[in-house]
């Protein structure tokens, strides 16, 4: 019997912005958590003086969800970009990025968020995205989204409005399905703009990298890492403790090799510790540290409760699985950690191995007689 990963009727969507550095007046503002669509902020946080603030409805409500402690310095204030994206004030982001809103025919793109869409044969699809000195960025394109890609999209980037598809500052031209990635670390604030092109029509996952804004934002909220927010059109071939198995073997309805391909989401904000070719049976691995905050803790399947967990995610693509993730990176809850692999060695096809951890204690091997220091990924995800 194929069991569903599982079924929410809540739609949860993962922060987007960034952590930005300078104090900045007003970082009190609450906002809802009003579910949102894929690629939107849910902007949250809470009362200053408590743990922290919320800059929701700051800069023109192009803040999105940053927010900070309640000195504004542990994890930056609301808007050391605010000079760049609101042009002027209070700023430690650079120059000006033109206004509230994008440049004219241009979709602004928070880095730490991920959309996805289409794009037609021979058409083009223009993101930008507020940039500030001193940080890193990876801009990553995965052709394809929940579906694996089809088609030949290519990425185009720039510093300089006048991109185009013969004036550029990186264009990986992988070709075919082939995820392709652009890094640059930014020497000013201002805007950084992006081209999908579609040398042959096809689906797109967009995702916009940024490191440099601080330590990684505390984890309040987990969703399933294939086909966020629902999870929907997948199942668990293999489950936690079947045959000893310590995670939980996710598949894509449609056939044996349905997900080759298929994009694999960070269930929650958290930490890279482990990005390689974990070698046969394993191909690619990621690992990632998620913090709760502070004087929180996770709930536990089974009871108890654990300030920090980290989640592994198997059987990822080894050709990409280090081409936009190093350890130390910082992630954000439903950015992509890579791409269903090829069937790995023992296996009988392409799939997801999901584990969720209480210790970090690198790939290990996927099974073990002892589940110490593992619990049902599922569950947890479901209960936190």
């Amino acid at each position: 019997m194929k069991k569903r990963v599982w079924s929410q009727g809540e739609s949860r969507v993962g922060m987007t912005g960034a952590l930005l550095a300078t104090l900045l007046a007003g970082c009190s503002d609450v906002a809802s958590d009003a579910p949102r669509g894929r690629g939107e902020p849910v902007r949250r946080g809470v009362q200053a003086g408590g743990s922290g603030g919320s800059c929701a409805g700051l800069c023109g409500g192009s803040a999105g969800s940053c927010w900070c402690d309640t000195s504004c310095s542990t994890y930056g204030d609301c808007c050391s970009n605010y000079a760049s994206v609101c042009g002027g004030g209070g700023g430690g982001g650079g120059g000006g990025g033109g206004g509230v809103t994008p440049p004219a025919g241009w979709t602004l793109i928070s880095p730490g968020s991920t959309v996805g869409g289409s794009v037609i044969s021979g058409g083009q699809v223009r993101y930008v995205f507020p940039k500030v000195s001193g940080r890193t960025y990876r801009v990553v394109m995965i052709p394809g989204t929940e579906a694996p890609g089809t088609g030949d999209i290519d990425l185009y980037t720039s510093g300089d409005s006048s991109l185009s598809l013969s004036s550029y500052q990186c264009r990986p031209y992988a070709g075919g399905t082939a995820p392709e990635v652009c890094s640059f670390a930014a020497t000013s604030g201002g805007w950084n703009y992006l081209i999908l092109h579609g040398f042959a029509a096809g689906a797109y996952t967009l995702s916009v990298f940024e490191q440099g804004a601080g330590p990684a934002p505390h984890a309040t909220t987990f969703d399933p890492a294939v086909n966020p927010p629902s999870g929907a059109n997948w199942y668990n071939a293999q489950g936690f403790r079947e045959n000893n198995h310590l995670g939980a073997d996710l598949n894509r309805n449609g056939g044996s090799s349905a997900d080759l391909g298929s994009v694999i989401y960070a269930v929650a904000d958290g930490t890279v510790t482990y990005a390689a070719n974990a070698g046969t049976g394993w191909n690619g691995v990621v690992i990632v540290r998620h913090n709760a905050a502070p004087g929180a803790a996770y709930s536990l399947p089974g009871g108890g409760s654990a300030a920090a967990v980290w989640s592994l995610y198997g059987h990822v693509h080894a050709t990409y699985v280090s081409i936009w993730l190093q350890p130390g990176d910082v992630i954000r809850r439903g950015q992509p950690v890579g791409v269903v692999g090829p069937t790995p060695s023992g296996s009988t096809g392409p799939h997801l191995h999901l584990e969720m951890r209480t210790a970090d204690v690198g790939p290990g091997d996927g099974y073990d007689a002892s589940a110490a220091g593992w619990v049902d990924p599922l569950a947890f995800i479901s209960a936190n």
